[in-house]
């Protein structure tokens, strides 16, 4: 497991705040965006959509 802030200390906020999710999870989100929305994807994984967007952006 790892916690979002890690991945984006240079975003200028936290990302993820008060849950963590493991690589496998964010990893099956993405897959999901190619063919499903975010809002299909952030209702099955419970990843926000402003998450799903600063991992997409890797920023």
């Amino acid at each position: 497991m790892f916690n979002y802030f890690d991945l984006f200390t240079g975003c200028g906020g936290l990302p993820c705040q008060h849950k963590e999710c493991s690589k496998k999870q964010v990893s099956h989100a993405l897959k999901l965006l190619e063919s499903h929305s975010y809002k299909q994807v952030e209702e099955l994984t419970e990843i926000s959509k402003s998450t799903l967007i600063r991992v997409k952006i890797g920023c």
